[in-house]
């Protein structure tokens, strides 16, 4: 198992004093390249032990940390169990205080999954990505709500739940919607995979590590998650590095249609973008039926198998 593997967890402390927590799955070799590994939201370390498993098996040394408030990390709001956040920029921040610390003399390759993939988008706009890292995957990209609802429209009812929130409960970072508490998905019914063992083994890590748990988000990480999408999804976007998408046509949690329209204006400038629609799948690419998942996993290691020593 990769639990085997593990080197050890790590604990980095940001300018703010907050402490991020990740960990290591290393390879019976000298790792040839390492990959960090950007969790979406409600997500645990543990949860692609199976990626690691096989990425380990290839030579790469797997970094996977939890974002702020999320995970094993302190969370921010009374209950502990609301998602919360003040900013998307401070998830950009903290992914540049992980990456930063990684070792430099060790090739580079980022894999974020949901919303680990607009965290790593927006650090793009913010730091020095590029000069750190040789290529990056984005599974099930978070670039758009599911929602039909225009995000505008939204924004603007969740200004006014927050506010009316406020005046009336004297509440601040409430659920957006009421009482969202955890609850384990079901195969068939809300599930994110049509895969029952996975799905289950997944959940099983939330009963071992109940502390891990979290519910729905906040009106603010909403509002913080739009505003996110809004500066990302903008004509001028530039990604100048190798890059792969993997995008779930039957996704029930994000727009994929958002992310392929971005993925459309990134082309107009950069040839070296590539994307797979995974068919019938579902959100959770990853812990999919063998299908759906086998087809995204060779194509995660055909791409980083390549020759990546040249930065555009």
């Amino acid at each position: 198992m990769a639990e085997k593997n593990l080197l050890k967890g790590f604990t980095i402390t940001t300018p703010d004093s907050y402490q991020i927590r990740g960990m290591f799955f290393s390879p019976a070799i000298q790792p040839k390249r390492q990959v960090l590994i950007v969790l979406g939201r409600n997500e645990l370390p543990y949860k692609y032990l199976e990626l690691y498993e096989e990425l380990n098996a290839l030579g790469y040394l797997i970094c996977v940390y939890d974002h702020r408030g999320q995970g094993f990390n302190e969370h921010l709001t009374p209950p502990p169990a609301k998602c919360h956040i003040d900013s998307f920029d401070t998830y950009a921040d903290d992914f540049m205080q992980v990456l930063s610390s990684l070792d430099s003399s060790i090739p580079c390759s980022v894999l974020a999954v949901s919303m680990g993939c607009l965290v790593v988008l927006r650090s793009m706009q913010l730091h020095p990505v590029r000069k750190l890292v040789d290529n990056v995957i984005f599974v099930s990209p978070f670039l758009g709500l599911k929602q039909p609802v225009p995000h505008f429209l939204i924004a603007l009812i969740a200004k006014f739940k927050e506010k009316l929130t406020n005046i009336i409960y004297h509440e601040k970072n409430s659920f957006f919607y009421p009482h969202d508490v955890f609850m384990e998905r079901v195969v068939g019914i809300n599930a994110n995979t049509h895969d029952r063992n996975r799905n289950e083994v997944y959940y099983s890590l939330y009963r071992k590590f109940p502390e891990t748990r979290l519910g729905g988000v906040t009106t603010n990480w909403l509002l913080a998650a739009l505003k996110c999408l809004k500066q990302v999804n903008c004509k001028d976007y530039k990604l100048d590095l190798p890059a792969l998408f993997l995008i779930a046509e039957n996704d029930n949690i994000v727009n994929s249609n958002k992310a392929l329209k971005f993925i459309q204006l990134l082309n107009n400038s950069n040839k070296q973008i590539e994307y797979s629609i995974i068919k019938n799948s579902l959100h959770d690419i990853l812990i999919e039926e063998d299908n759906f998942r086998n087809e995204a996993v060779k194509s995660i290691k055909d791409f980083l198998a390549r020759d990546f020593s040249m930065k555009s």
